[in-house]
């Protein structure tokens, strides 16, 4: 009878956890978004603005950086919500367990967050045979960083026009920060590879 209560305690205190990791995973997913809008509506409007950007002269330099800023927080965000995602797994184990649905022919790999993972999760989609999942996911970021990359070319070859030679430090500023937010995001990639372990 005591182990029956203590596994029902164990239970339920897994399952509190689960839940909570969840609802974090999922804040973290919807406050990504969010930013993916806002880094969209800021090059859709200062694209618009081409032509006004003139009138700023030299301060243009500046303009890629709330991007980078806002990518550089995603990639941190990415960190976490890879955190969450092997928190998440480990804890599904445990239950799938304790529901005696740890078995492969039970079909636990159908089930809970390991499921979604098998899409989601580029090595995961890979791994499973969904090679046009893992492009698409490949395509959504390396697109999305590559057109931000683009912008901040674009922008600091065009402020060398007011900055001349001075030109040559908003470059290599931008430069370091890219270089740092890639090893911040290959950093939270490497986490994301131990979901599925």
């Amino acid at each position: 009878m005591d182990a029956n209560r203590q596994d029902n305690a164990s239970a339920a205190v897994l399952v509190a956890i689960y839940q909570a990791e969840r609802v974090d995973s999922t804040s973290n997913m919807n406050f990504s978004l969010g930013l993916v809008a806002a880094e969209a509506a800021y090059l859709v409007g200062t694209s618009a603005l081409w032509e006004k950007l003139a009138l700023i002269g030299g301060w243009m330099a500046l303009l890629p950086f709330p991007l980078i800023c806002l990518v550089s927080f995603q990639s941190v965000l990415l960190a976490a919500s890879a955190t969450k995602a092997v928190s998440i797994t480990h804890l599904e184990r445990r239950l799938k367990k304790l529901a005696d649905l740890s078995g492969r022919s039970s079909g636990n790999h159908l089930i809970g967050f390991v499921a979604s993972e098998r899409i989601f999760n580029v090595q995961g989609a890979i791994k499973n045979g969904n090679l046009a999942l893992a492009a698409a996911t490949l395509i959504t970021y390396g697109g999305a960083g590559a057109i931000i990359v683009c912008y901040t070319i674009i922008v600091t070859i065009k402020s060398f026009d007011y900055l001349h030679a001075w030109g040559i430090f908003p470059a290599a500023g931008y430069l370091a920060l890219l270089t740092v937010v890639t090893f911040s995001w290959l950093s939270g990639l490497r986490i994301v590879g131990d979901v599925l372990v």
